[in-house]
């Protein structure tokens, strides 16, 4: 695919033991099956905003029911599509859209949880925002927990979320364990 533009690292995950890559670039999302990719993109996104969605990573994540979702972040929140089959091949489909987060970081899902932090000012520190993966519901935000600027991803472990604060705090949220 010549001067395809990517602008984020590919995420790679398997539907129904296929594996399959989805980039983004141009303001679309690009599926690919690994095992063909000299063929181009098996599914393409409609165009998100190219202006706002420029996307440097994406995560993904499969629900109970063994739906595919994938999350970018665009300049004033997160885009979510799911991958769904249509005429016998993976498609994307529409999923939902954040309310406003002011210049977010890449998403996290954990335990059906997406997890996204605006990255923050001087002036406006930083929000980290906890929304249902699947409906885009919002669940709580940290309100002015955080106290700085993040510049770095989120990351999470033994229960907690972590956000880096440009202040060099490590600000942790706690979250439910799936048992």
């Amino acid at each position: 695919m010549p001067k395809a533009g990517f602008s984020s690292t590919p995420v790679m995950f398997q539907i129904k033991d296929k594996d399959f890559l989805v980039a983004a670039g141009g303001g679309k999302l690009y599926l690919f099956d690994t095992s063909f990719l000299a063929n181009g993109p098996v599914a393409t996104s409609a165009a998100m905003g190219a202006a706002e969605f420029e996307a440097g990573a994406l995560s993904s994540w499969q629900d109970a029911q063994g739906t595919r979702w994938v999350e970018a972040p665009a300049s004033k929140g997160i885009a979510v599509l799911k991958i769904a089959e249509q005429d016998g091949k993976p498609s994307f489909a529409p999923g939902w859209t954040s309310r406003e987060i002011a210049s977010p970081l890449p998403p996290l899902v954990v335990n059906g949880v997406l997890f996204a932090a605006s990255s923050g000012t001087r002036t406006a520190p930083a929000v980290l925002y906890a929304i249902d993966a699947a409906t885009g519901k919002d669940l709580w935000n940290s309100g002015k927990s955080i106290t700085s600027a993040v510049r770095n991803g989120l990351a999470s472990g033994q229960g907690n979320v972590y956000v880096p604060g440009a202040d060099g705090v490590l600000y942790a949220f706690g979250f439910d364990i799936e048992k």
